[in-house]
């Protein structure tokens, strides 16, 4: 349609200077002149906004450089892997884990969640309750040792281990001589030692499962414990010279052949070594009780009346199941808390800051260490393990079935 031309000029003629409206930009410099206290402070921001940034920029860049043989694949896999595992974690509804049937299971935490080794293989639950792997063990007698890094599964007087993850088999190896015992960190190091009749070996391996160091031992290996950092190796041996037992404590760098601490126990038959969280040294013998600090300085030195059946590290304390049924709780840093008789079963004994979990073959007992009250839960089925498993659960393993229980007020 056509418009009149009327309207045509109406809509061509030029506005008035009262109608016009000019855009006026201010720069910088004239804010700067209006307020120059509050100029300053946004330039100061300014300047340090493009400080944090270089430092940004060259912290990624050295870090990188650092630790440029860890920049792989496979870790960007598994890093994704675990941040979907942590997400997954906030809506944990599962009451259960449910795993292969074995009586000779042998159970540990693993990175909030538990990892179960037996001769039907080795399974492994993330935090969220889900099966992350399956895998068969040609072992008969496997054993499990987890870090915060990785699971270390070895055959007792056997030839075999290997190094697993949430998801895959790392690495995998097999010695000369029977495995007696091993060790693992949180920082990835782990140690194998060997015996056989006529030499016992201790063999260190970084964080890549390279070969660093090499041990041989004269006489028995009878306890063997890597630190949590991963920078203190112990080594507990025995030897008999004409008929009488000679103890030996070697604390090592790993990777280094020289000890920085060695002395040798006198009137001590070695049971087992164990570090302990905060960084102490537990030396068990038949009948006593000693702890070091990393130096090799004795902390605690106490013997007991009656021979040692059993020893249950905590975080917060020990205790000591002797031949005749009798469990002797101490605090860490060595003060008797309490003792109690005990059917002589007792299979795990976990130590809060108030209260005491014990853990016999079908019952369950919970007791408060000030009053020594507490309740007793009895099972038809035999259980195998108790484990800690959070600030407000325990785990109940039993021979297919892990269970969280509750833990009362500390």
């Amino acid at each position: 349609m056509k418009l009149p031309q009327w309207m045509l000029k109406h809509m061509q003629q030029p506005k008035s200077e009262s109608q016009q409206t000019e855009k006026i930009r201010l720069s910088g410099e004239d804010y700067a002149a209006q307020n120059p206290y509050y100029a300053a402070i946004a330039r100061g921001y300014h300047l340090a906004q493009l400080a944090l940034f270089g430092l940004l920029a060259a912290f990624v860049i050295l870090s990188m450089l650092i630790r440029s043989e860890d920049i792989t694949y496979e870790n960007f896999f598994y890093l994704f892997k675990d941040i979907h595992a942590a997400v997954d974690s906030e809506d944990i509804t599962f009451q259960s884990l449910v795993y292969n049937a074995d009586e000779t299971q042998n159970f540990a935490t693993y990175r909030g969640g538990l990892a179960v080794a037996g001769e039907s293989g080795l399974t492994v639950f993330s935090a969220t309750g889900r099966q992350t792997l399956i895998q068969t063990l040609n072992m008969t007698a496997p054993q499990l040792l987890t870090s915060a890094r990785c699971i270390l599964v070895y055959e007792l007087n056997g030839n075999d281990f290997a190094l697993y993850n949430s998801f895959v088999r790392i690495t995998a190896g097999s010695t000369e001589a029977p495995i007696s015992c091993a060790a693992i960190s949180d920082a990835g190091w782990f140690a194998i030692a060997t015996q056989d009749a006529s030499f016992a070996s201790v063999a260190v391996y970084d964080k890549h499962s390279d070969l660093k160091a090499e041990h041989f031992i004269k006489g028995y290996i009878t306890g063997l414990s890597l630190n949590s950092e991963g920078d203190l190796l112990a080594i507990l041996t025995t030897d008999a010279t004409n008929g009488i037992y000679q103890s030996k404590i070697s604390l090592y760098h790993p990777g280094t052949d020289t000890p920085v601490f060695q002395t040798i126990l006198e009137d001590f038959f070695p049971l087992a070594c164990d570090f302990a969280d905060n960084g102490t040294l537990y030396l068990t013998a038949t009948d006593r009780m000693l702890i070091m600090d990393r130096k090799g300085n004795t902390l605690v030195d106490h013997f007991t009346d009656t021979p040692i059946h059993r020893v249950f590290l905590s975080d917060n304390g020990y205790a000591l199941l002797d031949k005749d049924g009798i469990l002797s709780l101490y605090h860490k840093d060595g003060p008797l808390i309490g003792q109690r008789a005990t059917a002589y079963d007792v299979r795990s004994v976990l130590i809060g800051q108030n209260r005491v979990y014990m853990m016999t073959e079908y019952s369950l007992l919970e007791y408060n260490v000030a009053d020594g009250q507490g309740t007793q839960t009895d099972f038809d089925f035999p259980l195998q393990k108790l484990l800690w498993y959070s600030e407000n659960e325990l785990l109940l393993c039993s021979r297919s079935t892990a269970r969280f229980i509750q833990k009362g007020n500390e």
